[in-house]
C-alpha cells in the first residue's frame, strides 16, 4: 500500500502527498526523509534507490544528481524497484515534476505540493494501484458479509441474498484509493481460512447481533490472533435493525472489543461503514472526518 510521495531538492519540497498514515507523529516521516536526502547527497548516494526499512513501512529513496531531486515513495510491504513497471511509474513522476519545475515560475506555486499532484494524477494513480491493501471480511453465514462488501466499495445492497461458499474477492475504490476485499466463509476449513487471512492488511468481522452468534464469533476472533496477531480489527454488530437484536454493550461484553452497530441492509449507512473501514487501512482523505469516532481495534494496545 502506497503511504505517501516525497520530491524535493535540498530548498523546496515539490510534493509530499499522504495516502495513509505512516507515523502517529504525522511529521516522523518527512522529517526522517529530509535526512536521508542530506545523508545521501553527503555521501554521493546518486541515481540508485536505496531503500530504509522503517518499523512497519519501507521507502525507497533515490538521489538524482543532474536535477539535485530527492524523490522517496513509502509503502507499507517490500516492492522491487527493479520491477519494470516501478521504474517506467517513476521516470514518469520524475519526468513530470521536471517539466512542472520549468514550466513554473513562481517559487509559491512551486512550493505547493498540490499543484503538482494535480499535474501528474495519471502517474500517482498508477503507483497508488502498487499492492493495494487487502481486507478480509470474516464471520458465519448469513451475517451480512456480502452486503457490507458492496456498501464499501459501490454503496450499494445486493437486490437479492447471494451465498458466499469458499472464498469471493472484490476489486474497487474507497475515497479513490484502490482496495482489495477478501469475503471469507467460515466453511473453507481451518487450513485454508489461517492461510486466506495471513496475507491481510486489516480484518472486518461480522455478526448478526444475536448471542449465540456473539459467542460464536469470540472463539473466530481469538483464532485471528494467532494467525494475525498486529492486524487492526473492525467488528461489526450487523442487523441492529431487528427487535431482537442484542444490544451493543451486551456484545462487547461477551467479546471483549469495542463494536460498531451497523445495520447492512440500507444505502444510506453505506457512508458510515466506508468510513469506518477507511480508518481501519489509516487512509487520508479530504473526504474522511478523523474526529468523528473511530470503532477499528486495535490489539496492540
Amino acid at each position: 500500500m502506497l503511504k505517501n510521495i516525497l520530491i524535493m531538492n535540498d530548498r523546496l519540497v515539490y510534493l509530499n502527498k499522504d495516502f495513509a498514515y505512516s507515523f502517529k507523529n504525522e511529521n516522523a516521516l518527512i522529517e526522517i526523509l529530509k535526512l536521508t536526502n542530506k545523508e545521501m547527497e553527503e555521501r554521493a548516494f546518486y541515481d540508485e534507490n536505496m531503500v530504509i526499512d522503517m518499523l512497519t513501512i519501507k521507502s525507497i529513496c533515490r538521489k538524482y544528481k543532474e536535477s539535485n531531486l530527492f524523490l522517496a515513495l513509502t509503502f507499507d510491504d517490500s516492492i522491487d524497484p527493479k520491477n519494470d513497471r516501478y521504474k517506467k511509474a517513476v521516470d514518469n513522476l520524475l519526468q513530470a515534476t521536471l517539466d512542472y519545475i520549468k514550466e513554473t515560475n513562481s517559487e509559491e506555486k512551486l512550493n505547493n505540493p498540490n499543484n503538482l499532484v494535480k499535474k501528474s494524477l495519471t502517474v500517482v494513480d498508477d503507483l497508488m494501484s502498487f499492492l493495494p491493501p487487502k481486507i478480509s471480511i470474516i464471520g458465519y453465514d448469513q451475517t451480512g458479509k456480502t452486503n457490507i462488501a458492496k456498501l464499501v466499495l459501490e454503496g450499494k445492497v445486493p437486490e437479492k441474498y447471494i451465498e458466499t461458499t469458499g472464498l469471493e474477492t472484490y476489486e474497487g475504490k474507497l475515497f479513490d484509493f484502490p482496495l482489495l476485499i477478501w469475503e471469507i466463509s467460515d466453511d473453507v476449513g481451518e487450513d485454508l481460512w489461517s492461510k486466506y487471512i495471513k496475507a491481510s492488511d486489516a480484518l472486518v468481522v461480522v455478526l448478526d447481533s444475536t448471542m449465540e452468534n456473539a459467542k460464536e464469533t469470540k472463539n473466530m476472533i481469538e483464532k485471528t490472533a494467532k494467525d494475525l496477531p498486529h492486524a487492526e480489527l473492525l467488528i461489526v454488530a450487523n442487523k441492529q435493525d431487528k427487535e431482537d437484536a442484542l444490544i451493543i454493550e451486551q456484545m462487547e461484553k461477551t467479546l471483549g472489543y469495542k463494536v460498531f452497530p451497523f445495520s447492512a441492509n440500507k444505502e444510506e449507512n453505506a457512508k458510515l461503514i466506508q468510513e469506518q473501514v477507511a480508518k481501519l487501512i489509516e487512509l487520508k482523505s479530504e473526504h474522511l472526518d478523523y474526529s468523528t469516532e473511530s470503532y477499528v481495534v486495535n490489539r496492540n494496545d
